[in-house]
């Protein structure tokens, strides 16, 4: 057999073992954000919204913190378009998408190994279990496209540059791959630094002086093309550019707060790309925690941030891949690096996939620098031994994949298996009490939303629970949540809902104290003098508790007033007041 036909039969099966390994996504329902953003969103159920499809954002709910990812939002429509509405053809692409990026990952690595450590590091990557977020969610199809995409194009930049420089036609190239890939999502930007490791660490046979002059046009347009791109968004989100809430782990941290997270995060980073054991669908607080202080996992994310820099070094001649596949590490998470640019999330598994890629070089690397390096003095049984375990690392890898994708069949399966996974998480637990609160089991919903506030007090989330309360005709327990909540953040709607509740309680003298506050914040000050108005009756009457509670049309009164923006951020605002029987 030929090597030709060699590398087409081993690229053939990893692109058999990538689908199968994903397969049981074919059965799963919408979960997580596809709720929301595919099912849910009317724009992506007709092509011919196009424009709204540009220059809306992401999260049409969100405004300015709802991201601009047209690309995205664009693929989603034609998914749609193609299957007609069906889940399935959301699956199959995606499907095909990783295995598309499987098949790319093992070219990428022939250029740099040899074919059966190439091999090693397409299977790797196709039966990779960080990968299952990314595959699961059909929003995620960003993911599968940029770093399937990406790779493809470092394939093409290093086979051309290993024989000539760039055109202006590569160069323009280049810049609309980098044009496309930011709109498909924010970690589109890291091109530039995946050519610039591409050229320090693989093509090393020019000057660094010429290299720099022959690759400045490129940096210096694709620099452009990105500023295009900003401006588009900045218009579209209407000068919000980051485009993102900050996550609730870096609340209130600044730069030396943010940089001890996230260095404590460092030891996660690496677990979750060389033994993924363990998944798990959130890491808000208190899985992860914003910390100001030195502990035990900054040391050990310190120190494995020097192990890397000591590695890349001594490598970067005797074996090139390691320190290029460290530097692709660092690139794919950089986007979320949260030290000088806060972002939504502390750490999500779907962000690794492009990560990945480097991580599966550096493994195929050293592995295979050591056993060259040790040839003549290791034991045939020892090698056989190697490549067996190795076998079983992939076995394992497609094993873990396999159940993974199952967790991911439907919504309330999803959350029910992260308290599980992830216990000290709020998100888990109030994504579960919502969801339990919708299906006729509203005691238990309010006793997992109890929890996650316990864990991580939020004003959304207080109100939306004294709302449950409130709701349930227990305007007693809800009281204490409306009080927490407004301690957190003003919110002219829910201090109304407060104030129902107080007067429904017979608190008339705390209600009344409570309107004349929310007259002083500034915020649906008409709303809050109707409110006082009517307290004053109220107070002056004394009447029975629960014989009172809010004035006539106090529901339309705050419908018709603008509130504080903020405090909802990806949530949906409050519903209309709600009127208990008189």
């Amino acid at each position: 057999m030929t090597l030709h036909r060699l590398q087409l039969w081993i690229g053939a099966l990893i692109v058999v073992v990538a689908a199968g390994t994903a397969s049981p996504v074919l059965k799963n329902d919408w979960t997580q954000d596809d709720v929301p953003l595919v099912r849910e969103d009317a724009r992506i159920h007709d092509l011919g919204n196009i424009r709204e499809i540009l220059t809306t954002p992401f999260w049409p709910t969100a405004g300015a913190a709802g991201h601009h990812r047209p690309m995205t939002t664009l693929t989603l429509a034609v998914d749609w378009a193609l299957g007609r509405g069906s889940i399935l053809s959301f699956r199959i692409i995606s499907l095909t998408l990783v295995a598309a990026a499987s098949l790319v990952v093992f070219i990428l690595a022939l250029e740099l190994l040899p074919l059966w450590w190439a091999a090693l590091v397409g299977l790797a990557f196709a039966v990779h279990p960080v990968h299952v977020e990314a595959v699961a969610v059909a929003i995620n199809q960003a993911e599968l496209l940029i770093g399937g995409g990406y790779a493809l194009v470092v394939v093409w930049y290093l086979r051309f540059r290993r024989t000539r420089d760039a055109t202006w036609r590569d160069r323009i190239f280049l810049a609309a791959a980098i044009f496309v890939g930011t709109l498909y999502k924010e970690s589109g930007v890291v091109l530039p630094a995946l050519l610039a490791a591409t050229e320090l660490c693989l093509l090393s046979g020019q000057p660094w002086r010429q290299r720099l002059a022959q690759f400045r046009p490129t940096v210096l347009l694709q620099v452009a093309t990105v500023m295009a791109v900003v401006w588009i968004r900045d218009w579209v989100l209407k000068g919000e550019t980051r485009g993102t809430f900050t996550a609730e782990g870096l609340e209130g941290l600044g730069l030396g707060g943010r940089a001890l997270t996230m260095l404590g995060v460092v030891p996660e980073y690496l677990r979750l790309l060389l033994w993924p054991a363990s998944l798990q669908a959130d890491y808000s607080p208190g899985e992860i925690v914003g910390t100001t202080s030195w502990g035990s996992a900054q040391s050990l994310g310190a120190l494995i941030l020097l192990l890397v820099l000591v590695l890349a070094f001594r490598l970067r001649k005797s074996a090139p891949v390691v320190p290029f596949g460290l530097a692709w590490i660092a690139i794919g998470i950089a986007p979320v690096h949260n030290v000088l640019v806060p972002s939504g999330i502390v750490l999500a598994e779907r962000t690794l996939f492009l990560a990945s890629i480097g991580a599966m070089l550096v493994v195929a690397g050293l592995i295979a620098g050591v056993m060259k390096d040790n040839a003549a003095s290791v034991r045939p049984a020892v090698t056989r031994l190697v490549y067996g375990l190795l076998a079983v690392a992939v076995v394992l890898g497609a094993s873990r994949s396999w159940s993974r994708y199952h967790v991911w069949r439907t919504q309330l399966g999803l959350w029910t298996q992260t308290v599980i996974d992830a216990p000290d998480s709020y998100r888990a637990w109030v994504a579960l009490g919502s969801m339990m609160q919708r299906r006729e089991v509203r005691p238990m919903g309010l006793r997992f939303t109890e929890r996650a506030m316990a864990i991580y007090p939020s004003a959304a989330v207080l109100f939306g629970l004294a709302e449950g309360y409130q709701g349930s005709n227990h305007c007693d327990l809800a009281i204490p949540h409306f009080q927490h909540a407004l301690r957190l953040k003003e919110f002219a709607p829910g201090r109304s809902e407060y104030l129902s509740c107080l007067t429904w309680e017979g608190q008339y003298d705390l209600a009344y104290a409570e309107a004349l506050q929310g007259v002083r914040s500034g915020y649906a000050v008409r709303v809050f003098l109707t409110w006082r108005r009517w307290l004053e009756e109220v107070r002056r009457e004394q009447p029975r508790r629960h014989t009172r509670f809010a004035p006539p049309n106090a529901g339309g009164l705050m419908t018709n007033e603008s509130s504080e923006p903020g405090v909802w951020q990806l949530q949906p605002p409050l519903p209309p007041l709600a009127t208990l029987p008189q």
